[in-house]
């Protein structure tokens, strides 16, 4: 959940090691630092608290030198301060680590340091790597062996890690195992990060650093990838997917700003190339595998769908479209799944989901059903990512998110999920060729659904500035719009810490209505399911029961919804009704959120908050 990059080439590396580290903020901001060789000597410069505290202080220093490592962090081991900010060097001083992941075994390799004489100086497991590099370098190996003997001793942790030696000042060595590496080839020098949004300003070209390999980068313009055991690996130099714009706010507040209104734009690019002219569903993943095809029409009996946070709430709107099918579908957070038991039959298909590619409990959850034979098609945002290599799967087309906060990867991630689901029902027989084409216009609508909503955003964000100051709020939902009220809780706790409680409609009255009083605002989806009336009646029964106890409601409501506006208990009206466009059921889960995300960004905006950067939380979660 930290950013690394390193640089090295003909110019000054601290320019480029600030610009990184601005770019990969989003992935940790607790503390920041930078280590560079000047003259045959490095200078590691830390603080605690955001980049800019960081680059301040490098700025002072005046740095010259051409080669250099930086990190932005999110702690995991010892507080967030400037004793445990990154880089880390060793007893000399020669040798620094930036590092990104979790050492499992560094207390023990700690200990026989000690052991052998070596003072550490933080709380953190990454002040390891800086050792062991200095023991193997005493013993006489080079950087590149010293890294490679110290990446086979910690490869029962998750990691991707750049080292710098003040000895050997003409190459940075980086080394990865379960943490995403780029290597990043510009004509101004090379760069070695954790993410290419760091070095995009400068080129697109990239090498994708797998697995138990070692990253090389060399003043000289060369690099080279080779295996932890030393074997030179063949690799392919890639571009990237993203043009440079969409790494800038432009003329939005915030990036959350920005890409809740890119929503519209995001369901245009995920449905385009999707329909084929037969009224089927075209799913690459699906298309080049008949194997895969063969499995859906005599195998698939069931699904079971795994995500952590959004991704989680969007399954929940995926599961009960598979449902609508005669697939019988379960969510589980992906965490939980890793540490369970369950047992995953042949008949059931298993749906991974994550905007990064690189959440680290779904990745552990893949490798347990990679071992078992599992029958698997992921969700993912970022082509490339570590999730998008295990087995078959589809991007979800949401661009680049930045704002930690996830707004438009929900939407991406249901719409995807929903052309898989019909595609899959297409396969087996289960649905007409008309069926896809109503769901085909329904899609297309939705594009312009969104974009009204959106229009309507400086109301929503008034409507969640005059909630700043309410103690809590309770989301509800029933069928589809329960993801809905999941995600709009979510985003009310991540960016403006509102305490918000989520719930079916119908559990309010089996516990949550004791908190109803004129303190806590209740967000009430009431939008119908045209497949299943019921759910529509009974929101609105539940309503009324918020409303004869005197609570504050406000409804999420289809334009031209006269039953809602007339709903009235005991002289008390609803506060306020928020209008959106009538869609098919499982696209609800859609339009209910956007002015959700929308009241969360205006509350947040109106206490102050940091919106693209909220405190204790970063956007990639590496760590399980």
């Amino acid at each position: 959940m930290c950013g690394i990059i390193g640089y090295i080439g003909p110019r000054t590396a601290v320019p480029f090691l600030l610009e990184g580290l601005r770019r990969m903020e989003y992935r940790g901001y607790d503390s920041a630092g930078v280590a560079v060789n000047e003259g045959n000597e490095l200078v590691l410069v830390k603080r605690k608290g955001p980049v800019e505290i960081t680059a301040a202080a490098v700025i002072d220093k005046e740095l010259k030198g051409t080669c250099g490592i930086a990190h932005t962090r999110w702690a995991t081991h010892g507080k967030p301060n400037q004793r445990n900010a990154h880089p880390h060097a060793d007893c000399s001083g020669q040798i620094a680590v930036v590092h990104n992941g979790m050492l499992a075994n560094y207390k023990a390799i700690k200990e026989d340091l000690e052991r052998r004489g070596h003072r550490f100086r933080s709380d953190t497991d990454t002040e390891v790597i800086s050792h062991l590099v200095e023991q193997f370098r005493s013993d006489g190996d080079s950087l590149v062996t010293a890294v490679q003997k110290t990446a086979l001793l910690i490869r029962e942790s998750a990691f991707a890690f750049a080292v710098i030696d003040s000895t050997a000042p003409d190459e940075i060595v980086a080394a990865r195992l379960g943490s995403d590496l780029f290597i990043g080839l510009a004509n101004g020098g090379l760069f070695v990060a954790s993410d290419t949004r760091a070095f995009r300003a400068h080129t697109d070209k990239y090498v994708y650093v797998k697995d138990g390999h070692v990253a090389v980068i060399r003043r000289d313009a060369s690099h080279q990838v080779l295996t932890f055991e030393n074997e030179e690996v063949l690799h392919a130099v890639e571009d990237l997917w993203y043009e440079l714009g969409e790494i800038e706010k432009g003329k939005h507040p915030t990036f959350m700003h920005k890409e809740i209104h890119e929503q519209g734009e995001v369901i245009r690019r995920v449905l385009e190339g999707r329909f084929t002219e037969q009224y089927a569903i075209h799913i690459g993943g699906i298309a080049r595998r008949p194997e895969f095809q063969h499995y859906i029409t005599t195998q698939l009996r069931r699904v079971l769908i795994l995500g952590c946070g959004t991704s989680k709430f969007a399954g929940l709107a995926i599961a009960r479209y598979f449902e609508e099918f005669g697939y019988p579908s379960e969510v589980i957070d992906a965490a939980e799944f890793a540490t369970s038991y369950r047992h995953v039959t042949p008949e059931t298909l298993v749906v991974p989901i994550s905007q990064s590619g690189t959440t680290a409990d779904v990745l552990e959850a893949m490798e347990r059903l990679l071992k078992d034979s599992a029958v698997t098609f992921s969700l993912v945002n970022v082509p490339g990512s570590t999730l998008s290599l295990y087995g078959n799967g589809v991007y979800t087309r949401a661009g680049l998110e930045t704002a930690v906060a996830s707004t438009k990867a929900y939407t991406a991630q249901i719409l995807s999920g929903c052309l898989l689901t019909l595609a899959i029902a297409r396969s087996a027989g289960r649905v007409t060729a008309l069926d896809v084409q109503e769901f085909g216009e329904a899609a297309r609508r939705l594009t312009e659904a969104a974009e009204a909503i959106l229009k309507r955003g400086p109301s929503y964000e008034a409507l969640g500035s005059s909630l700043a100051k309410i103690s809590r709020m309770v989301f509800l939902g029933r069928g589809y719009t329960l993801a809905a009220a999941h995600e709009g809780a979510l985003k009310m706790l991540e960016v403006a810490y509102i305490s918000a409680l989520e719930k079916s409609a119908a559990e309010m009255k089996h516990g949550p209505l004791a908190l109803v009083d004129k303190r806590t605002v209740v967000i009430a989806m009431c939008l119908p399911d045209p497949k299943v009336p019921l759910t529509y009646d009974r929101t609105i029964d539940n309503v009324g029961q918020i409303l004869s106890r005197g609570g504050r409601v406000i409804a999420i409501a289809e334009e031209g919804d006269e039953r809602i506006a007339e709903l009235e208990y005991s002289g008390t009206r609803l506060e306020r009704i928020i209008r959106v466009p009538a869609t098919i059921g499982p696209f609800s889960a859609i339009t209910a959120v956007l002015p959700l995300q929308l009241l969360a960004h205006g509350a947040a905006a109106a206490l102050g908050r940091n919106i693209d950067q909220p405190r204790h939380l970063a956007k990639s979660v590496t760590v399980k």
